[in-house]
């Protein structure tokens, strides 16, 4: 119980939030649901899905597998020099941001779930 009551509060202190083209993107939860998928909404009202999958690029040459064990991380498939991964549960956007912040890392982010809005 105390895990999960300090969990909220970082979030509600800190809040959550992405990187994009080099800028940090905010994110509100809206809601979560059973199988792990947290809903956010961005300042432009747009909602977003985040899951347990990542998408990374490195650096040319970059060993992956050491960040595959120090992150526990699942490579799920390669397409050209981006991979995903599976994260451990709720684990996508802490694990995205830590990566993206590596020197070894051109980009990483959650695999976003885009809710489509109606015509």
């Amino acid at each position: 119980m105390k895990k999960i009551f300090l969990l909220f509060c970082v979030t509600f202190l800190f809040g959550e939030y992405f990187y994009s083209n080099n800028k940090k993107i905010e994110l509100n939860l809206v809601s979560s649901s059973r199988d792990g998928v947290k809903f956010y909404s961005l300042k432009n009202g747009e909602i977003l899905g985040v899951g347990n999958y990542i998408l990374v690029k490195f650096k040319k040459g970059v060993e992956t597998s050491k960040y595959e064990k120090e992150f526990n991380l699942t490579l799920v498939k390669k397409i050209k020099d981006i991979y995903l991964f599976k994260t451990p549960f709720n684990q996508a956007l802490d694990i995205s941001n830590r990566l993206y912040n590596l020197d070894d890392v051109i980009f990483a982010h959650p695999d976003f779930i885009h809710i489509m809005k109606k015509r």
